[in-house]
């Protein structure tokens, strides 16, 4: 069972509505400014912990001006997106930005704090959660005469004529049964013709039948939100569509819907879109730490569930950090494709300058697809480090010779290939690697570190190449390395365990960071394998 929270308020009258706060996941504390040796309070409900204090779940509210005069020392140890204040004079430009930074939300405490118990219930204490219906699970219309492709597992294409009139094109059934809050978002876009659409959700809850419709208009709003309570049968959910012209369909997104809008897959949470195609997203967290360098970013590797992978990790090294997930193609797309890339880089430099780093103060790293992102990434930020185990750099290769050389289902790699180019040929394929490697061995690694850890018969081995390149061409580069035996997935516990202990070691030698001991993976961010957790999300 997970650590309930504490939830302090510090001075002000006792809320009144503190009751409403979830008694399972929180507890409430009321902090007076007078009668209480409010330093010593606060070290008895470990509200700073010495370990780790980023990861703190301390939930603070302070009340009146009260968080004016909260030692500034301690300001630098909140935990973001879990201050509330209700007041402030924001005379203190020190004390302001470091608050605004952490995501400090002021709140209306006149209705006896019924409304903040209720954010706080549904944002900060809730477990983050999303899933996608999957383009196997489908059921496509026999009156749609035109022409239909199925492009690898995540897409349709269709083309022609739809009727004057709105009929039904796909049904999609799950045998997903949420409740209370959800969210849905869909992957689609008409690339020609006067092509209009809506979605029709159907479920059965305690009131009787149920429908509900959204449009590409709520999908460009990016919050297609609904309470469908508790539900007798799992949802099912249809595509209306009218006019004439193509119309690419990719999945749909099933999320926890008590999040609210600003929050994207937690709280926090980010989101980036790209709505010229296919409505498709990113995510990131940014967490500002104790705001000294260096910024750490982490992309998440295959992961089915659609949160962020390498929180406790993060936290724990106890500096600035981003995570990023790509919730695509069940499990993600490499963070390839479209604006999303640019995005992307232009959030972790504006996060960068918002520090006040530079680029020789950013690492960036990841395990398996993160170690994608990371290489590619690295081309255009110029990193002070890249921290990688379970490399994959050639994607085109991958789909070429998964049937032949590897015991592993790369259908992944044939779906990027697809949804970046648009076909899956040996000439598009070779195409997407041949840009990879123009990218990196055309970008100056003279002063960055490498911290590879790789299996030895994995089925791409990107090392050798890497290795080979950096020390003909940037030989003051340096490169610590270590190769494990086994395929991708034989030994991922070895490989994070080395990749953690190495990520230390460089914040503490570049860094002057201070590790009184070795970290270790929280249950949270335990790594699963790729073919594991296919199977899991398989099996539902």
């Amino acid at each position: 069972m997970a650590r309930k929270s504490n939830f302090i308020q510090i001075g002000g009258q006792p809320l009144e509505k503190a009751g409403d706060l979830n008694a399972e996941l929180a507890t409430y504390h009321y902090l007076p400014l007078s009668g209480v040796d409010l330093a010593q309070a606060l070290d008895d409900l470990s509200a700073f912990p010495t370990e780790a204090v980023y990861n703190s779940g301390t939930i603070f509210l302070f009340a009146d001006t009260t968080i004016d005069e909260f030692p500034m020392d301690q300001v630098l140890l909140l935990p973001a997106d879990q201050i509330f204040y209700e007041a402030s004079s924001q005379s203190d430009e020190q004390r302001w930005h470091l608050l605004k930074m952490k995501r400090a939300q002021q709140v209306d405490l006149n209705d006896g704090g019924q409304s903040l118990m209720a954010y706080v219930n549904d944002n900060t204490l809730t477990d983050p959660w999303g899933l996608t219906f999957e383009n196997s699970r489908t059921q496509l219309s026999a009156n749609f005469n035109g022409e239909v492709t199925r492009q690898g597992t995540s897409r349709y294409i269709f083309e022609g004529d739809y009727g004057t009139d709105y009929q039904r094109l796909i049904l999609w059934n799950t045998h997903w049964q949420p409740a209370g809050k959800i969210i849905l978002h869909a992957e689609i876009g008409a690339t020609s013709g006067d092509v209009e659409y809506f979605y029709r959700v159907y479920y059965e809850n305690e009131a009787g039948f149920q429908t509900w419709d959204f449009d590409e208009a709520d999908l460009v709003n990016g919050y297609v939100q609904r309470d469908v309570a508790f539900l007798n049968y799992p949802l099912n959910v249809a595509l209306f569509v009218k006019g004439s012209g193509r119309l690419v369909v990719g999945e749909i997104h099933l999320r926890n819907g008590s999040l609210a809008k600003e929050n994207f897959l937690s709280v926090g949470g980010q989101r980036l879109v790209d709505d010229q195609h296919y409505h498709e997203e990113l995510g990131y967290y940014f967490n500002p730490a104790d705001l000294k360098p260096p910024l750490n970013v982490y992309f998440s590797g295959w992961r089915a569930k659609e949160s962020y992978e390498g929180r406790w990790m993060m936290g724990s090294l106890g500096s600035p950090f981003i995570l990023v997930f790509d919730p695509r193609i069940v499990g993600g797309a490499f963070y390839r494709g479209g604006t999303l890339e640019q995005q992307l880089v232009d959030v972790i430099q504006d996060k960068l300058d918002e520090l006040g780093f530079t680029s020789d103060q950013l690492n960036l790293s990841g395990l398996s697809m993160g170690t994608y992102a990371s290489l590619f990434y690295s081309t255009m930020l110029n990193p002070h480090g890249v921290v990688i185990g379970k490399p994959l750099a050639s994607i085109g290769h991958l789909a070429i010779h998964q049937r032949l050389f590897t015991p592993y289902n790369w259908d992944l790699a044939m779906d990027t290939i697809i949804s970046l180019t648009g076909e899956l040929t040996e000439k598009s394929a070779t195409a997407m690697d041949d840009d990879f490697w123009h990218r990196f061995l055309n970008t100056d690694y003279s002063k960055t570190t490498f911290i590879i850890a790789h299996m030895l018969q994995d089925t791409d081995l990107p090392f050798e190449r890497i290795f080979n390149h950096l020390k003909e061409h940037y030989p003051t580069s340096r490169v610590l390395h270590k190769g494990l035996e086994g395929r991708h997935n034989d030994d991922t516990l070895g490989i994070t365990s080395w990749f953690l202990k190495q990520y230390q070691n460089m914040l503490a030698n570049d860094f002057g960071r201070n590790f009184q001991k070795d970290l270790e993976l929280d249950e949270e961010d335990e790594v699963v394998t790729d073919q594991v957790a296919q199977k899991e999300h398989q099996n539902g």
